[in-house]
């Protein structure tokens, strides 16, 4: 069976989704996934486990209707599959009228989609034969919102690359050898993060212990007016010699794994696979309960503490608790390939 992916090349959660996607089907499967941007940034995650084939233009969307049809049209696959809901519809429409199957994954709750987006998205899902969906929550939201059948939404939880990260973590720690308590975060550099939350939670809890140091992990856009303002809260805060920006980099995973703490401060996740990464490599986590599955993905007390949703004291007292926890063995359940597999492979039978 011959499946194509359709992305953009970028290195966000349902960019990494795509690139396990088809590392997993490729154990199987003939899988060609096609990237979508200004640079190939993906390649070095593909391992030569599947065909990348790179479509350079100023984004992600430079010639992408037109690019999509071609393909699909010369490549004739038995399935399609897309992982970016501002990429989804438009894979519906470019395949108009074209006998495609396709597998459609939400990267991201219905609910915090505008209108027009949610009208484009129940005009394209209607041609998928299924959508998957991250959590329960968004599965349910998709049917309720977009009037999709039920039968056509599954829920399958992000899967995570063990042997790529297991690959990683044999590399020394990147932090400097001192006795301070690091806190980590991971993320882009924006307001949907909440790291201005996190700075200001992170100001009182060196209040508690001045020996503790924060790090951020992330594609920095350093003329950004986010970026700017943060830079500005440190200043006010005094946390220059404290707070460091480390940039984009291809192993998060020891940072993760030589962290004390990973912190979660966002305003809005879909399903955050850094927080589970982290949880992976051992290391406790703090994180705001901004979505409901935040809940079963840390066990309270035992892999790490938990604060109501952009409430800076809370977070503060989470991030102090989650240090006494040292390291931590969580019970997050990550064996999903077989399902997806099966997803993809049994097209003609219910699941």
């Amino acid at each position: 069976m011959k499946v194509i992916f359709f992305t953009q090349s970028a290195l966000g959660g349902a960019e990494r989704m795509s690139i396990l996607y088809a590392k997993i089907l490729s154990k199987e499967h003939e899988v060609i996934l096609h990237s979508f941007g200004s640079l190939n940034v993906l390649e070095p995650f593909c391992e030569n486990k599947f065909v990348l084939r790179f479509h350079k233009g100023n984004s992600a969307l430079d010639g992408f209707l037109s690019s999509v049809r071609r393909i699909v049209k010369s490549e004739k696959p038995d399935v399609i599959f897309c992982s970016l809901m501002p990429l989804n519809w438009r894979v519906a429409l470019a395949t108009f009228g074209l006998k495609t199957r396709i597998i459609f994954r939400s990267d991201n709750y219905i609910e915090t989609q505008s209108l027009l987006s949610k009208i484009r998205l129940a005009i394209a899902y209607r041609k998928a034969k299924y959508i998957i969906a991250q959590t329960e929550e968004m599965r349910i939201g998709i049917i309720d919102k977009l009037f999709i059948k039920a039968s056509k939404v599954v829920t399958i939880q992000n899967p995570l690359d063990k042997e790529y990260i297991d690959n990683k973590l044999k590399e020394k720690s990147p932090y400097p050898n001192n006795v301070y308590i690091k806190y980590l975060a991971v993320g882009r550099i924006t307001s949907e993060k909440g790291f201005d939350l996190l700075i200001e939670a992170f100001s009182n809890v060196l209040k508690h212990n001045p020996n503790s140091e924060l790090y951020i992990v992330g594609d920095t856009n350093y003329n950004s007016v986010y970026y700017k303002s943060l830079l500005r809260l440190i200043d006010e805060k005094r946390l220059r010699n404290v707070v460091h920006f480390v940039g984009l980099t291809d192993n998060p995973y020891t940072y993760m794994k030589y962290a004390d703490v990973f912190v979660l401060s966002s305003r809005i996740e879909g399903l955050p696979n850094v927080l589970i990464e982290a949880l992976y490599c051992g290391t406790p986590s703090a994180a705001f309960k901004c979505i409901p599955v935040i809940e079963r993905i840390v066990e309270e007390g035992k892999t790490g503490y938990l604060a109501t949703k952009e409430n800076i004291k809370e977070l503060s007292e989470a991030m102090i608790r989650a240090s006494e926890l040292k390291k931590i063995q969580t019970s997050y359940d990550f064996e999903t390939e077989s399902f997806i597999i099966k997803l993809f492979t049994n097209l003609n039978q219910e699941l």
